[in-house]
């Protein structure tokens, strides 16, 4: 290119290269802001999954578990209970003969504790008659 032509040109060669700049600036800053956008909602769903863990942490936390655990000797008649044995934080529990509303309350009572059950069995040994095996831990 010849200095003179560039000379002749400054002005509007300035203004490309400042339009080029304003052009690039633009676009560095939408993709910025759409990346922040997307941070804060990751951040906003991180914050809710922390605070789920809380509160799960808090309901299997319960330190009266084992009382929890002994409501499981009372709610059907200490004739049909096999076994219910507590060691630290295990429980074995077996039921047998249950008919079938004291198979809903056994049932209904074992999945509404935060416990985490490890083996469970329901048997039918007779026409309206079953048998419960539960394994958990706490």
């Amino acid at each position: 290119m010849n200095i003179a032509l560039i000379l002749r040109y400054k002005n509007e060669l300035l203004l490309l290269v400042a339009l080029i700049f304003l052009i690039s600036a633009y676009l560095y800053k939408l993709t910025k802001s759409y990346q922040d956008s997307i941070e804060r909602v990751e951040l906003a769903k991180n914050i809710t999954d922390f605070n789920r863990v809380v509160e799960l942490q808090k309901s299997w936390k319960v330190k009266n578990m084992s009382q929890n655990i002994d409501t499981l000797k009372s709610i059907v008649p200490t004739v049909k209970i096999q076994e219910v044995n507590i060691e630290g934080d295990k429980l074995k529990a077996s039921y047998k003969m249950l008919n079938p509303n004291e198979l809903n309350m056994v049932v209904d009572k074992i999945f509404n504790l935060p416990i985490q059950i490890q083996q469970f069995d329901v048997k039918e040994s007779s026409k309206e008659q079953f048998m419960v095996d539960v394994r958990a831990t706490w």
